[in-house]
């Protein structure tokens, strides 16, 4: 097998209602990824448009016009700096509104659009359920991708894994008064990757106190890196495919079998 390496980053911040100020974190975080060598940019859970519940009240609060406009301005900054941006908003389709990830290309093109499927809680008074899993290629990896809620289940993993994915990129908006969900939700990260032989890498908004760490794990369930809890911060890190240990191989093996 042949050595495929990406540079990848995730991105950190506190989220608003302000369009303008979220479209000002995203753009140091990508400033900091060009400066990094970085080539995928992960962001947090509607990133751009602020998340329901949380930072907004409702995405019929959104001001689409001003949040096509900061789309538009990721994008041309994607293509500036040779990125790929995984990019959380909000999308208005035929009077429904959904949470969303943009994928944008160095190229300035939206490449892929995944709809959150899996609704926690508020989630349901605001947005439509998303109805199919999505994975893209990334430099010639096969990548898998996901929102927030998601991770709790195997089975949306499962898919990645049935569809080739060597590579799961997920954003988060799970945060809180407490952080009594901090340590289940760096298990699940760990597990997800370990069970499946997945790189992951999870970026989540600072908005209140993290309920679930910004971090990249290996397909060994190894965590590579984790961002302070409760900071603006970019993590970086130089992911490698390579055939796996035997360990890992052999638990890929058999849930690739249990896919089927």
């Amino acid at each position: 097998m042949k050595t495929r390496t990406l540079s990848v980053g995730a991105l950190q911040f506190a989220g608003s209602a302000a369009i303008g100020r979220n479209l000002a974190s995203i753009l140091r975080g990508m400033e900091q990824a060009r400066r990094r060598g970085v080539e995928l940019l992960v962001t947090q859970e509607c990133a751009l448009s602020g998340y329901a519940g949380v930072d907004i009240d409702s995405p019929r609060d959104v001001d689409f016009a001003a949040l096509n406009g900061a789309t538009a301005t990721v994008r041309r900054k994607a293509k500036e700096y040779g990125l790929h941006v995984y990019l959380g908003t909000t999308v208005c389709e035929d009077g429904k509104y959904f949470n969303a990830m943009q994928l944008l290309t160095p190229a300035g093109r939206i490449a892929a659009v995944y709809h959150k499927r899996a609704m926690y809680g508020r989630d349901c008074r605001h947005y439509a359920v998303g109805d199919s899993a999505r994975t893209v290629s990334i430099r010639g990896i096969r990548t898998g991708l996901g929102i927030c809620f998601e991770f709790r289940f195997p089975e949306y993993f499962r898919e990645m894994l049935k569809a080739r994915a060597r590579l799961a990129i997920l954003g988060f908006s799970m945060v809180g008064n407490g952080n009594r969900k901090m340590p289940v939700a760096r298990s699940h990260l760990v597990s997800r990757a370990a069970e499946n032989g997945l790189w992951v890498v999870a970026a989540n908004s600072i908005s209140l106190r993290q309920n679930c760490p910004t971090c990249i794990v290996d397909p060994e369930g190894h965590i590579a890196v984790e961002a302070n809890h409760d900071l603006e911060e970019l993590i970086t890190h130089q992911i490698e495919l390579v055939p796996l240990p035997a360990l890992a191989g052999n638990i890929r093996k058999q849930a690739e079998k249990l896919c089927r």
